[in-house]
């Protein structure tokens, strides 16, 4: 009993912590993907804008999640290379570096048109899915909760999942909790913890299930598998080897 007392307390310590630094999260893992993305670039491409484009972002310094304070000046070095090398992949960069770097600032608004830009200018930006979550995310600081919203639907709608689908999913359903939809809430979290990743947003996901069905049991309903037809024992599939969803008890 005690053992299953603190498993629970950790699985609350973890979302928490999660919520909380859910932002430094994204940009950790995009600033990372940024570098990679970055180095591959610049042995791609050769032709003199090009490096040019490459030789200036890369003389910049880049701030450390978590070490380094993110200050609107630092973006400004990024954006002045976006307008420098717009055309190029350094360009596009240093819009995806810019936009990153201004939302860790503060500056919300400077952060989604710069990443608004780098979708509309490189459409086909490796980390394309990436920069327009961080357009629903400042649309969510900004307080335009509906249009976050309607952002985050589009990005969990369409497209092949990656790196930002639990994400995109675990923000979607938040807000739909604040939107008193939590129906919708509960079906964003079953899909996560139904793609058994289990990766910390789907322990959170764990969580989240939990609350919301302490809160609203009639949800418990959302947990029954549908009814399928039935077919020749011959032809059934193999029986699955556990349930989907461990959420049946607190």
């Amino acid at each position: 009993m005690e053992k299953e007392a603190n498993q629970g307390g950790d699985f609350y310590a973890l979302a928490a912590w999660a919520d909380k630094n859910r932002k430094q999260l994204m940009w950790t893992v995009g600033a990372v993907l940024v570098v990679a993305a970055a180095v591959g670039f610049y042995f791609m491409h050769k032709d003199s804008r090009e490096e040019k484009a490459n030789e200036a972002f890369f003389a910049l310094k880049q701030p450390v999640p978590g070490r380094d304070t993110s200050t609107a000046a630092m973006a400004d070095q990024f954006a002045q290379v976006a307008d420098d090398y717009p055309e190029t992949s350094g360009g596009a960069r240093a819009m995806m570096e810019a936009g990153g770097i201004y939302f860790e600032a503060g500056e919300f608004e400077k952060s989604r048109t710069m990443f608004q830009r780098l979708l509309s200018e490189h459409p086909d930006f490796p980390l394309a899915n990436t920069a327009a979550v961080g357009i629903a995310a400042n649309l969510e600081a900004e307080g335009k909760v509906a249009e976050a919203t309607a952002r985050y639907e589009d990005i969990v709608h369409r497209g092949t999942p990656d790196s930002t689908w639990p994400q995109a999913r675990s923000a979607l359903a938040r807000l739909y909790t604040q939107q008193n939809h939590p129906d919708r809430a509960f079906e964003m979290y079953k899909e996560m913890l139904e793609a058994r990743s289990g990766d910390s947003w789907t322990m959170e996901a764990q969580v989240q299930v939990r609350e919301l069905l302490d809160k609203y049991p009639q949800l418990r309903q959302q947990l029954a598998p549908p009814t399928a037809p039935s077919i020749p024992a011959a032809a059934a599939p193999p029986a699955a080897t556990g349930p989907v969803l461990d959420v049946a008890k607190p």
